[in-house]
């Protein structure tokens, strides 16, 4: 159990509004925003005798969604190899199945599930056949529930829960772990949010804190990401690590904030915004002497 836990956090992507409406944007005026499509470069230049290597995806977006690419490697600029995969798939304006972009094929896709209400109830993941239930309680409290079998089995136990507190505007404030399954969490992560959603302030559960700082540029990836998801339905996919992590890394790094992080751009090697006040182009450093870009191309 504690390997597939471990699993479920690395799925979380690259990886969350309302329950009325799950995939509009949370600001009215980035309704008219058309983001189309996006490109990702992975650049590694021939050092003494390494030869050079880049890996080019391009990928689709569709209402600010994003949903297939395109994947293609080079060797000293010959293509060795080239795949299209399916990413993100929709039904009525909502997410049902999910390909991790690191492991696109058909056994990895995570299924989701709706209510009569357009809140999600439930994943299903092929991969690991585990099965995840969500439970909507009063006061903007979530369960999010691993499930030891299928959700119509009357055997199926509730093998371990997480708790989110969510604000009026979907941002999670307090989590935590719900072991003995008493409806109260173990203990408390806490967050807070300044006026356009940025997380300002985490308080851990062993009494540490980190007040991050934010640009006014827009996360345009974090954008899409929410529309891909809705914004609520993206943070219960990350349940486990609001709740259970002790460092802030792993909380920061989902990037669910609305601007990027001043040491986001301290950092980048190139950084190009358009009058939205969104990202057209990102450039950080990777690894082995090789850089990162994503580039967003707007309508």
């Amino acid at each position: 159990m504690k390997y597939a836990l471990i699993i479920f956090s690395a799925f979380i992507l690259f990886s969350c509004n309302s329950d009325d409406d799950i995939n509009s944007p949370e600001n009215p005026s980035e309704s008219s925003l058309i983001v189309s499509s996006y490109k990702e470069t992975i650049n590694r230049p021939a050092v003494n005798e390494n030869e050079s290597f880049k890996e080019l995806t391009v990928g689709d977006i569709l209402q600010n969604k994003f949903t297939n690419y395109t994947i293609e490697s080079y060797i000293n600029d010959e293509l060795m190899d080239s795949n299209n995969h399916k990413h993100y798939e929709y039904k009525n304006n909502q997410l049902i199945n999910f390909y991790p972009q690191s492991e696109a094929d058909l056994e990895t896709k995570q299924q989701l599930f709706y209510d009569e209400n357009q809140s999600l109830t439930g994943i299903y993941w092929e991969k690991t056949d585990r099965y995840y239930r969500i439970i909507h309680k009063d006061d903007n409290i979530d369960y999010f529930e691993w499930l030891s079998g299928p959700f119509d089995d009357s055997n199926t136990e509730v093998s371990i829960r997480f708790i989110l507190k969510f604000d009026e505007n979907d941002n999670v404030v307090r989590a935590g772990i719900d072991r003995d399954l008493d409806d109260i969490m173990d203990f408390e992560n806490k967050f807070t949010y300044d006026e356009n959603n940025n997380i300002v302030q985490l308080e851990m559960h062993n009494g540490k804190t980190i007040s991050p700082s934010y640009s006014t540029i827009k996360n345009t990836k974090s954008f899409v990401l929410d529309n891909s998801y809705g914004k609520r339905v993206r943070r219960l996919f990350c349940s486990q690590v609001y709740a259970n992590s002790v460092d802030f890394e792993s909380i920061i790094g989902l990037e669910h904030s609305t601007n990027l992080r001043t040491d986001q751009v301290s950092s980048a090697l190139s950084l190009e915004t358009n009058e939205t006040g969104f990202y057209t182009k990102y450039q950080k450093e990777h690894y082995e002497n090789s850089t990162y870009t994503i580039e967003f191309f707007f309508e």
